[in-house]
């Protein structure tokens, strides 16, 4: 796994259902109901259609390396330099900001990329991807 340190979020009630997909080692995500999309990060309305009816859904985990960037700067003793940074476009559409398990000279824009989960806590699990598997 990593050797960065992460952060714990403090979950609330919108968001609840994503961090406890995650202790469980799935991605889910809100899913609009009426127009079918996905989102990402979780929200009331649909950005979409305007809608309040939504599910989660799980999604594949799978996606594809939009872009990065490589942190350099040591921001605390705690944190090695450099990590990657990626903005990951999932299969299913949406876009996040994660962890990149990989060093700096092997990522590319375009790479496939899979999820991984990091317990950060006994109540926390984060995202983060590497390489995807051949």
């Amino acid at each position: 796994m990593s050797e960065i340190p992460r952060v714990a979020p403090i979950p609330g009630p919108i968001n609840q259902e994503f961090y406890d997909g995650l202790n469980r080692h799935e991605l889910l995500l809100q899913k609009c109901r009426d127009c079918g999309k996905f989102r990402f990060w979780p929200i009331e309305m649909c950005p979409f259609c305007n809608s309040f009816n939504h599910e989660w859904a799980r999604c594949s985990g799978k996606g594809t390396a939009h872009s990065y960037t490589v942190q350099h700067q040591v921001m605390h003793p705690a944190y090695p330099a450099p990590w990657v940074v990626l903005l990951v476009e999932l299969e299913e559409g949406p876009r996040l900001v994660t962890h990149g398990l990989m060093p700096p000279e092997e990522v590319e824009i375009g790479m496939p990329v899979e999820i991984e989960y990091e317990k950060i806590t006994d109540e926390i699990t984060l995202h983060a991807f590497r390489k995807a598997e051949k």
